[in-house]
């Protein structure tokens, strides 16, 4: 069974809706407790913001990737006009 171009971007724009929305978050959490709290050792208020900063850079990186799949799919699902020409 096919699938409808409607779906299939649909599909695509959820993957990286959740994809934006979850990404930074996790890596927030993951960097703070982890990283800056347990391995190195900060205080609260540096770990705070060494994960906010890294949760920024999680975040431009899965916006670069959704633009990046934006320009180079290949005009799916776009109908072509035709104009007809009476000689």
């Amino acid at each position: 069974m096919a699938e409808s171009p409607d779906f299939s971007v649909f599909k695509t724009v959820f993957f990286y809706s959740i994809l934006i929305l979850l990404l930074p978050i996790s890596a927030f959490f993951v960097c703070k407790v982890i990283v800056f709290d347990s391995i190195i050792g900060t205080n609260n208020t540096t770990s705070n913001v060494s994960a906010a900063i890294v949760s920024v850079i999680v975040l431009h990186f899965a916006l670069g990737l959704f633009i990046f799949r934006a320009y180079s799919d290949p005009e799916k699902g776009r109908i072509d006009k035709k104009d007809d020409k009476i000689d």
